[in-house]
């Protein structure tokens, strides 16, 4: 059973795992220093992860208020995100210093706003922050969690939970450390790094990473919510083979995304990033056409490219300072704009609407008319401490 308790805004109790107390604000407001992640639910409700707090806000990303626990560095991620409701996942190293740490992982979870939040425990550490969480509003979600990575091989623990966190348990699917990859029928293999775990349904989802072992990319299927999984094939363009795939990101009930890492068959042409789609659920996927023309031109690996996508045909790539737009699901890409300096991410909402975040002196930009100009948000933090 899970640690539960209900925490509301303005409490003066925080759980011993937090990393900063309430009162690091002050009484006023002040300017928003640093943003590590955006996620909007619409135009102008959205939540973050900044200044090392959850923050939402209402008016479109001008004014935050802190809502959540106090967070920091990369192992924390929130997802899931609604207009009420928002997940987030904390992991932090345990164990005994100048040895390997494990990872124990908090979940908390709001359904209101972020006015009450519930925390509990994912009964699971590893020797890696938790690969992926996802959690719908009805309560179903799922963790993978990554343990004894080694020479790209990694075994991996699959979650479930049915009552929004409350409680887990552990499918047979899971692959464990030391056990037999011969002995786990139709589940994760042993082979390759994970990348994390998508699910478009109850039953539906897909696990994803990189693979050296004789089966190529890790991409694998599942129509058992979790219990078993099944290779998916891949194709990838004309010369390049796949180094890693993501898990599939949805951007309609039928059109899905799957990011890839392409790796050339010849030295002298770089690594490209390029995508999978499909306009069926996820029954069949079918690489983007055109795409991969001139990849080195198009798809630099500099950095880490990040990236959005709206409805069945829009989507947005951020790569190397530059943002790119296809309007006909990834037939073909355009570059709109260069992005923002020091921009380390994007979310769009609508085919006109996004945001832009990063480490530069202007921290949040807004555009209105799909990317081609930004404008900067002087965003702030309103001190009504969770």
């Amino acid at each position: 059973m899970g640690r539960q308790c209900v925490l509301s805004l303005g409490s003066a109790v925080v759980a011993g795992l937090l990393l900063m107390g309430a009162s690091a604000f002050g009484s006023a407001d002040q300017p928003l220093r640093s943003i590590q992640q955006i996620v909007m639910a619409n135009s102008m409700v959205g939540w973050a992860l900044a200044d090392q707090h959850i923050v939402r806000t209402s008016d479109g990303g001008r004014l935050w208020t802190v809502v959540g626990p106090a967070v920091s560095g990369p192992s924390s991620t929130l997802t899931d995100v609604t207009m009420q409701h928002a997940a987030l996942a904390i992991s932090e190293p345990t164990g005994v210093p100048d040895q390997s740490p494990r990872f124990s992982t908090l979940l908390w979870v709001t359904s209101d706003g972020g006015a009450r939040w519930r925390d509990t425990i994912v009964p699971w550490s590893g020797f890696e922050p938790v690969q992926s969480l996802q959690l719908f509003t009805s309560g179903l979600g799922w963790v993978l969690t990554a343990n004894e990575p080694a020479a790209g091989n990694e075994s991996a623990v699959l979650l479930h939970t049915t009552n929004g966190g409350d409680t887990w348990n552990t499918l047979p699917s899971s692959i464990f450390p030391g056990q037999s990859a011969a002995k786990v029928l139709h589940g994760i293999p042993y082979f390759g790094d994970k990348a994390g775990v998508s699910f478009l349904s109850a039953r539906i989802g897909w696990v994803a990473g990189g693979d050296e072992g004789p089966t190529g990319v890790l991409f694998m299927r599942t129509t058992n919510g979790g219990q078993s999984f099944y290779p998916q094939t891949l194709i990838p363009p004309a010369g390049y083979v796949i180094g890693n795939a993501n898990p599939p990101i949805f951007s309609t009930r039928s059109v899905g995304w799957i990011p890839l890492t392409l790796i050339p068959h010849h030295s002298q042409n770089p690594s490209a990033l390029g995508f999978e789609v499909t306009t069926d659920s996820g029954q069949t996927w079918h690489p983007v056409q055109k795409v991969f023309a001139k990849p080195p031109r198009i798809w630099p690996t500099v950095g880490q490219p990040t990236w959005s996508f709206v409805g069945r045909q829009r989507g947005w790539v951020l790569a190397s300072g530059q943002l790119y737009r296809s309007v006909n699901t990834g037939r073909q890409w355009q570059r709109v704009a260069q992005a923002p300096a020091m921009t380390e991410g994007i979310d769009f909402i609508s085919p006109q609407v996004g945001w832009a975040f990063g480490t530069g002196t202007i921290r949040l930009w807004k555009t209105t008319d799909g990317g081609r100009r930004w404008r900067p948000v002087r965003a702030h933090i309103i001190s009504e401490p969770f």
